[in-house]
């Protein structure tokens, strides 16, 4: 879950992807999952409950929300891309929402 604490930095930037779409352009938000058989991204609201709000108003206006799985193995040092299509949760408990990759 991200964040693990109140997020300026990630609060600006999901703001001005966002503002960017707004204004015709495209923009995606790409979190990466790095623990291995992760089952979902999801905005952690006791961490930054702001955040969520952001997520799903980006979603709303168009930005495509992303989330990959992947981690690092120091046994044979090899970082493992485990799932290019994680679920994203960003509405509530229950409903994951997939994106097509591109």
């Amino acid at each position: 879950m991200y964040p693990d604490c109140p997020s300026l930095r990630g609060r600006r930037h999901i703001r001005e992807i966002t503002q960017h779409v707004s204004n015709g352009g495209f923009g995606a938000l790409v979190f990466v999952a790095a623990l291995p058989k992760a089952k979902a991204f999801k905005p952690y609201d006791i961490g930054d409950p702001l955040i969520k709000k952001l997520l799903v108003e980006a979603k709303e206006k168009g930005v495509m929300i992303k989330s990959i799985s992947m981690f690092y193995n120091p046994k044979d040092s090899i970082l493992y891309l485990e799932n290019a299509n994680l679920g994203v949760n960003i509405f509530n408990s229950k409903t994951l929402h997939r994106v097509k990759t591109v």
